[in-house]
């Protein structure tokens, strides 16, 4: 049998924290023991919970209560299965620039028409998506750029990096369609990269050595999984709309405290 127990998770025992993100974890990592030694691909499990994303997309814009209930359902399998695709390629011991970069575009895409969705079918200003979209999709930047440093510091896994400026494609990854990816995801997220890599170095943000665990656990509330959560649980009670007013004002509000106080403090 291929792969350990250790290789589902993208950072060492030791480094491991609180991500708020990631609770569908430890059932993504039974689904990926069951599904390593099968034909299944990462990037396979990747289109199909796309699909999951998108068809809850649907069903948000219908909205009423059941059909709301069920895209909330399908929210969560997506978030489960997204903590599949990663973790089967590690595993298996084959990461991949082409999976790394389409699971992010299709991210992206998911995000945008489950909030578009939501707007439809519950009436949310075009302003207020918009402005919510954006947040959301900055937040998870922030996560992701801090998570990334953290998983490079100690030694976890690489295939993704804070500023992506070269598309290095393993070389098994079909160089064609990589381009591609790496073209969209620069679309997408290229400029989120750099704006939140700017604001950190002027802001000086940099937790302390003892406190990064605890800082990465404050900041994985951020984190996909945990925005697909508060979606979910706000549309179980038939207003998802709420949901995308609290990442705009409430989710904001924390990131900007967090920011601030754990800024670089000078020795005195």
């Amino acid at each position: 049998m291929t792969g350990n127990s250790n290789q589902v998770h993208k950072v060492p025992v030791e480094a491991r924290f609180l991500d708020w993100s990631d609770y569908s974890r430890p059932i993504a990592n039974r689904l990926v023991f069951y599904l390593k030694d099968t034909a299944v691909s990462p990037i396979q499990v990747t289109i199909f919970h796309s699909i999951l994303g998108l068809f809850s997309a649907y069903l948000f814009s219908i909205g009423n209560w059941s059909t709301t209930v069920v895209a909330a359902i399908l929210l969560l399998l997506k978030s489960l299965f997204d903590a599949v695709d990663g973790a089967l390629a590690r595993v298996r011991n084959r990461p991949s620039r082409v999976g790394r970069f389409l699971d992010s575009n299709m991210d992206f895409v998911v995000n945008f028409f489950v909030l578009w969705g939501i707007s439809l079918g519950y009436g949310v200003s075009i302003p207020c998506f918009i402005l919510a979209f954006l947040s959301m999709e900055l937040q998870g930047s922030f996560y992701n750029h801090f998570y990334l440093k953290y998983r490079h510091e100690f030694h976890g896994d690489k295939t993704s990096r804070p500023i992506e400026d070269a598309y290095s494609p393993y070389p098994y990854d079909n160089p064609g369609l990589l381009k591609i990816l790496f073209f969209v995801y620069q679309v997408f997220y290229g400029w989120q990269d750099t704006f939140v890599h700017w604001l950190v170095r002027v802001v000086k943000v940099k937790p302390r050595q003892k406190d990064y665990k605890d800082f990465m656990s404050k900041i994985s509330v951020f984190g996909l999984g945990f925005h697909l959560l508060v979606i979910s649980s706000f549309s179980l009670f038939n207003h998802p709309n709420l949901a995308l007013y609290v990442i705009l004002s409430l989710f904001n509000f924390y990131l900007v405290v967090l920011l601030i106080t754990h800024r670089e403090r000078k020795r005195k």
